[in-house]
């Protein structure tokens, strides 16, 4: 202060921090499930001011992008798998800092399928000692992802056990 007998005040001091521009990428827990099984995709984000807001979206063919309401603006978002079919999902990320870009992760599909089913057959029902059969399985709907285990029981409806030896594929 420049008039006479006056003091020079200084100010109370004040921080700011400078971060690098976020980024966001995401990942499915599952890509491919059964109706009623379980997916989660997570964000993992790099950098940015760690203020943020998450708009989840899903699209049918990865070009046509709606706004997840129902739990979508969360930094996970649990995929429904009540129906059938592929949704392409993505993460538009908000930082709420002055001067921060609004990043748009990668894309994730996950495919939700029918329950599988799976039916066998015999090709010789009866056989003699030293005979042969072939039992074939036939599957249905599911993810195209199996195991096998055949079983064996002495009458159909109980005791079941694990065929050990060639019972796997």
């Amino acid at each position: 202060d420049l008039s006479n007998n006056c003091n020079d005040p200084v100010s109370n001091a004040v921080e700011v921090t400078i971060q690098e521009q976020p980024t966001v990428d995401i990942a499915a827990s599952n890509s491919i499930v059964c109706i009623g099984g379980s997916s989660v995709i997570s964000s993992t984000i790099t950098s940015g001011s760690g203020f943020f807001l998450y708009q989840w979206q899903s699209s049918p063919d990865g070009s046509a992008w709606s706004n997840i309401t129902a739990g979508g603006t969360g930094a996970t978002y649990t995929v429904p798998t009540s129906t059938p079919g592929t949704t392409y999902y993505r993460l538009l990320l908000t930082d709420i800092s002055n001067g921060c870009n609004d990043p748009v992760s990668n894309t994730v599909d996950v495919t939700v399928v029918n329950q599988p089913g799976v039916s066998v057959s015999v090709d010789n029902p009866l056989v003699c000692i030293g005979g042969s059969s072939v039992i074939s399985s036939s599957i249905t709907n599911g993810s195209g992802i199996y195991t096998y285990q055949w079983q064996s029981s002495p009458d159909g409806s109980s005791g079941w056990a694990n065929i050990t030896t060639g019972g796997n594929s």
